[in-house]
């Protein structure tokens, strides 16, 4: 477990350097291993969360392979957090999409956890869009690996998007750049 949780702050810090290589990666993998990882970790009992990985006709991405294993891993650990006991389903689907002439991959992350409160997803988009998160940080962590997350897609010339479903669920959208 030490190593686990040493292995996740070296990619918080490794996340903050501007520079990265980008290597062929195989995106139904990273997704699995993340799964698996996260729900190994957690303190509450996950083990009938089920991950439901779909791709269509696309699975690999020209990416910086920590940063994008940190994105993964925080978007399946604020799902997990979410659900309110150990059953639910993480669905995620691969697929690609074509954006004024230039293909991306598209990972759509989506829960049933429930969504969240408007007014609480309202200031998560504010957050997200501040350099400073330190309000978010003391009312307890709410979107700070979310903004690290997006920080990292934006880098590697993608994008991150929210979309909010309250009493059903939360949807996480990501665009990289296919290459």
């Amino acid at each position: 477990r030490r190593d686990i949780e040493k292995t996740i702050a070296g990619l918080e810090r490794k996340q903050s350097e501007p520079k990265f290589d980008k290597t062929p990666l195989d995106i139904k993998d990273l997704i699995s291993n993340a799964f698996l990882l996260v729900k190994a970790v957690m303190k509450e009992d996950k083990s009938d969360v089920q991950l439901d990985l779909v791709e269509e006709g696309i699975n690999t991405i020209r990416a910086a392979k920590l940063e994008v294993e940190y994105v993964f891993q925080n978007l399946i650990k604020n799902s997990l957090e979410a659900f309110p006991s150990n059953t639910g389903q993480i669905k995620v689907k691969i697929r690609q999409r074509v954006l004024k002439d230039r293909a991306y991959v598209q990972i759509i992350f989506e829960d049933n956890a429930g969504g969240m409160l408007p007014e609480k997803f309202e200031q998560l988009k504010i957050d997200l869009l501040s350099h400073f998160l330190f309000e978010a940080e003391k009312k307890g962590g709410v979107g700070i690996g979310l903004k690290r997350s997006k920080d990292i897609v934006e880098r590697q010339g993608g994008r991150l998007e929210l979309k909010n479903v309250p009493g059903k669920g939360f949807i996480v959208t990501i665009l990289l750049p296919y290459d």
